[in-house]
């Protein structure tokens, strides 16, 4: 009986437990900042990059159609998401997830952090 209301209540509290930061990665996000270490900020909002549920990427300028198109994995452990394109860029490899919430992600790759804002809502 009581392994029954426990397995019961793990039930009960896994279902109702809440999406894991990293699924906020999913959607389209907008770079609004790009900070060289040790340098001052260049802040231009006219990229955006959209995370497909399927790990599909598509990437642009704001506005207008995605002209960049590749794949994302994330690795949940060590918080690296790695970006490949389809053509092969400057903008392939990994980057150190250093903040994720459902409206902020800060990126580090190199010796640069990439400031995005999740678009829309």
């Amino acid at each position: 009986m009581r392994i029954t209301v426990l397995f019961a209540l793990s039930i009960f509290f896994f279902s109702f437990s809440p999406i894991p930061k990293t699924k906020h990665l999913v959607g389209k996000w907008e770079i609004y900042k790009i900070q060289k270490k040790d340098k001052n900020p260049k802040e231009r909002r006219d990229k955006f990059l959209q995370f497909n549920i399927d790990g599909s990427i598509k990437a642009g300028t704001i506005g207008q159609e995605p002209n960049k198109f590749g794949t994302w994995i994330l690795d949940k452990n060590t918080k690296v998401l790695s970006l490949k394109t389809d053509s092969g860029n400057k903008d392939d490899g990994d980057y150190l997830i250093t903040k994720l919430t459902k409206k902020e992600m800060i990126l580090t790759k190199d010796n640069y952090d990439i400031f995005l804002e999740k678009a829309g809502k």
